[in-house]
């Protein structure tokens, strides 16, 4: 997508994740409609650049997924709120794409699965319902991965967020849309580190590693911007120690394959953690049981 095709619609661009795509975006003059909680915390996170964006829409995402979440299941027509930040501007340009870069929920598990699965599913049904094709998804590395070490942590301290994040990520594998799915490995940094750095771009989620927010943001915004990528794709980024200290190179996505009907991921991350839970349990009492014999 070139900048003069139309707008972006980015939500969690007030997110430490979000705050470098925007950035990113506005750096090679994308027009940008932006969704935020409310106005306010948009013009304290962004100041002077919310002038260079096309316009900012006051919605809660989650309060308004909980509302379309009975139509959702049903597949009634939705009427949100939100049809307003995908209707074409005054100058007739209209949406083409939409990024989400919305994070880890650390409340209940019931918002968390709100949160990664609820709200991909409205914007699923938005974009089709406006014509917009092309969807950009942060994801997470690991998430095909349950019963890795670094996936039981996440979902112990994110209610289940890598779980409800396979739904989402299914959600829109499902939906014919045109997509990109964003595999980051652990997220670094605050909205004040632009620091971007060498990173490696993998598939089949074999890896694990970290990288920074703002490579993180320099990726999806050139991969967005990319010609030569399939219309249905997922991919990891993460950066190595040696990578960490070296600059940051374009994002070349050449090589990339298609994602297929393998790629519906299809590990179940709440049984997982269930499992792991049992075994830690039995394991400390086992122990607890051969102290007391030792020593009785």
């Amino acid at each position: 997508m070139n900048p003069e095709n139309g707008i972006v619609l980015v939500v969690g661009g007030t997110g430490r994740t979000g705050y470098h795509v925007v950035q990113e975006l506005l750096s090679k003059n994308f027009q940008i409609r932006l969704i935020s909680r409310n106005r306010k915390s948009a013009e304290e996170t962004f100041k002077q650049d919310l002038i260079q964006m096309e316009s900012v829409y006051e919605c809660d995402l989650f309060q308004e997924a909980k509302l379309q979440k009975s139509k959702l299941e049903s597949k009634k027509e939705i009427k949100s709120i939100l049809d307003l930040a995908f209707e074409p501007s005054r100058k007739g340009l209209r949406v083409q794409a939409i990024v989400s870069a919305l994070g880890y929920n650390y409340k209940s598990s019931d918002d968390s699965r709100i949160v990664e699965e609820t709200v991909i599913q409205l914007l699923i049904q938005l974009c089709k319902k406006h014509n917009v094709n092309n969807f950009i998804l942060t994801s997470s590395m690991c998430i095909t991965r349950p019963y890795n070490f670094v996936s039981y942590l996440i979902n112990s301290f994110a209610s289940n967020a890598l779980g409800y994040k396979v739904y989402g990520e299914n959600a829109l594998r499902e939906s014919g849309l045109n997509y990109i799915i964003v595999r980051p490995g652990g997220l670094v940094g605050t909205q004040k580190d632009t620091k971007s750095t060498n990173y490696t771009i993998e598939q089949g989620d074999r890896s694990s590693g970290r990288i920074t927010r703002a490579t993180v943001a320099k990726i999806i915004v050139e991969a967005l911007q990319a010609q030569n990528l399939p219309k249905k794709l997922t991919f990891e980024c993460y950066s190595t120690k040696q990578q960490s200290r070296e600059e940051y190179k374009p994002f070349n996505g050449s090589n990339l394959q298609p994602d297929n009907e393998s790629s519906i991921v299809r590990g179940d991350h709440v049984k997982a953690k269930r499992i792991i839970n049992l075994a830690l349990l039995s394991f400390f009492v086992i122990s607890l049981a051969f102290l007391y014999k030792r020593l009785f």
